[in-house]
């Protein structure tokens, strides 16, 4: 075989490598559940993750052997450089494939927002001391009870609109903190969130603020825990994956379960030595409540929580786990969604 032709059998066996390599990471991404890779969303069967997977490695198979079998079995490149051409693919594949997931996860989202804003009267807000956005009830007679939301750090008010549109449809008001600067989590500026939101609710004639519920997730749950615990204005709590304990606060291969590798990269840097955890000491301010109800939801599949110590937390608080959720998207789950709404109507 000439030169020629085997540098043409080498790019073309790039390209086989490629393609059967896609199918490859996702075979690992179903198999291990790992967000940061996976095209399909968290939800859906693995059978189909599996299906998907070995049809990409089928048809580059196909495709190669069966329109290459001269080539491949006259003398050409040799094994090693076969090997380099194998690698390269297998590493063009992983870098595609967390783009793709990313592309298609971010999609998914902006697509159930869109719904979601389409469905709910919203008011952005956007004063000095306070950003948010009001959600508001289409129908019942004003004025409305109001529950307080505070999303994960990094995460946009988006990420709560569909609690927001699930407590509108229920006849209460939601007020979603816009948290989205770091500058909003440095302690122990973060205090003043939920105490500036209250107040300016206060002010408004749509808003009943003697029926004040708090929601928060991650950060923002240990957040609304803590909230609660200073203000009783705050009639009742739900805190979704709440972070706890500084011990929970890590990086490493799980955090690429929950989460795409951008987010995981952001989740790390915001965590960073959990020094915002120990000082809102929201496990330490539990007892502080009284008479307000906590209920903390957390996803089955949460890989920062050990099940050790959520089995440690049930038997000293109400805390419901999700069937096949994980930490990540948990507020968005319907499951959890009818759970806030319900809880709200029960306490606040």
């Amino acid at each position: 075989m000439e030169f020629r032709e085997q540098i043409t059998i080498g790019v073309i066996f790039l390209v086989f490598a490629y393609f059967a390599s896609l199918g490859f990471w996702q075979l690992v991404a179903t198999w291990q559940r790992l967000k940061a890779l996976l095209w399909l969303p968290r939800d859906v069967k693995a059978r189909w993750g599996y299906s998907l997977g070995s049809s990409l490695v089928a048809l580059a198979s196909l495709w190669f052997f069966g329109t290459r079998s001269e080539e491949i079995f006259s003398p050409g490149p040799a094994s090693s450089e076969f090997l380099f051409f194998w690698s390269a693919g297998l590493a063009l594949a992983l870098v595609t494939t967390v783009v793709i997931s990313l592309f298609l996860d971010r999609l998914r989202a902006s697509l159930q927002g869109l719904t979601e804003r389409q469905r709910s009267h919203s008011e952005l807000i956007a004063l000095k001391w306070l950003r948010g956005t009001l959600y508001l009830p289409s129908s019942g007679d004003a004025p409305w009870p109001v529950v307080c939301m505070a999303p994960e750090p990094g995460a946009g008010i988006e990420s709560l609109e569909g609690v927001a549109v699930g407590l509108t449809e229920s006849g209460f008001a939601a007020f979603s903190l816009d948290m989205s600067s770091e500058d909003s989590w440095r302690y122990p500026d973060a205090l003043v969130e939920f105490p500036q939101a209250i107040a300016y609710l206060d002010g408004r004639d749509e808003i009943n603020a003697s029926r004040v519920g708090a929601v928060g997730v991650g950060l923002g749950a240990d957040l609304a825990i803590r909230a609660a615990a200073e203000d009783k204005q705050i009639k009742a709590v739900v805190a979704l994956a709440p972070v706890m304990l500084a011990a929970h606060v890590r990086s490493g291969l799980d955090l690429l379960r929950e989460m795409s590798y951008p987010e995981a990269i952001r989740w790390s840097r915001v965590h960073q030595r959990g020094e915002l955890v120990t000082r809102l000491g929201a496990s330490e301010h539990v007892s502080d409540l009284d008479s307000q109800p906590l209920l903390i939801i957390y996803g089955e599949e949460d890989r920062l929580v050990p099940s050790a110590e959520l089995d440690a937390f049930q038997r000293t608080m109400k805390v419901k786990l999700i069937p096949g959720q994980g930490r990540r998207g948990l507020e968005r789950d319907t499951q959890v969604v009818s759970l806030i709404t319900g809880w709200s109507h029960e306490h606040i």
